[in-house]
C-alpha cells in the first residue's frame, strides 16, 4: 500500500516495505540548480546509469541518456522500473526534489512533477511502480502542484469554456 507522510518541510510518498537490504539509487536535487528541464533528464540519467551501471540502459547502450523530452523521460523512467522488476534487482529509486531558492515553478516543472507522481501511482500489468520508488517533494513544490491540479479540476468541471469576462477570466 502506498503511503504519504508530511514531515517537517517535505511530503514523502512511499510503499511500506523493508528497504534496509535494498540498494538505494538516489536522485536528489534542488530545482533552482537547473536552467532548463533537459538538464534534469540528463541528471537522472547520470544518477541512474552512473557508477558503471550503463549496461542497464538497453535503449542507448553505454550511454547515460534519459530522455530528450517529457514523454521520452516517462518512457525511460517506466522502463527503468520495469527493469528492476523483471531482472529481480534488489534496488529502489529514491527521488528527493526541493525548491530552497523558491524558484518559479512553471508549467514545464509542473508537468515533470506530474509525470513522476503519476508513475509512482501507476502500474503496468502486475508491476506496481510505487514499490520501486520513494518520493520526497518539498512543501513548496507540493503547494504549487496542489494549486495547479485543483485549478485544472475546477476549471474543467465548473467553468464554461466559452464565457469570459472583460478581463479574459472565466465566469
Amino acid at each position: 500500500m502506498q503511503n504519504i507522510k508530511m514531515k517537517d518541510d517535505s511530503c514523502h510518498f512511499f510503499t511500506e516495505q523493508d528497504i534496509t537490504s535494498k540498494q538505494v539509487i538516489k536522485v536528489c536535487f534542488d530545482i533552482s540548480d537547473f536552467e532548463e528541464i533537459q538538464q534534469v533528464y540528463d541528471f537522472f540519467g547520470e544518477k541512474i546509469y552512473g557508477n558503471n551501471r550503463e549496461h542497464l540502459n538497453d535503449i542507448h547502450p553505454n550511454t547515460k541518456h534519459f530522455g530528450s523530452n517529457l514523454s521520452a523521460f516517462h518512457d525511460y523512467l517506466r522502463g527503468y522500473l520495469i527493469g528492476i522488476f523483471s531482472e529481480k534487482r534488489n534496488e529502489i529509486l529514491s527521488i528527493t526534489i526541493t525548491n530552497n531558492s523558491n524558484k518559479n515553478v512553471d508549467d514545464d516543472w509542473l508537468d515533470f512533477f506530474s509525470i513522476i507522481m503519476q508513475t509512482f501511482f501507476d502500474a503496468h500489468r502486475k508491476i506496481k511502480y510505487g514499490i520501486y520508488m520513494d518520493l520526497n517533494f518539498s512543501r513548496s513544490i507540493m503547494a504549487n502542484m496542489m494549486d495547479y491540479f485543483s485549478f485544472l479540476i475546477s476549471d474543467y468541471h465548473n467553468r464554461p469554456k466559452d464565457e469570459l469576462d472583460e478581463n479574459g477570466n472565466y465566469v
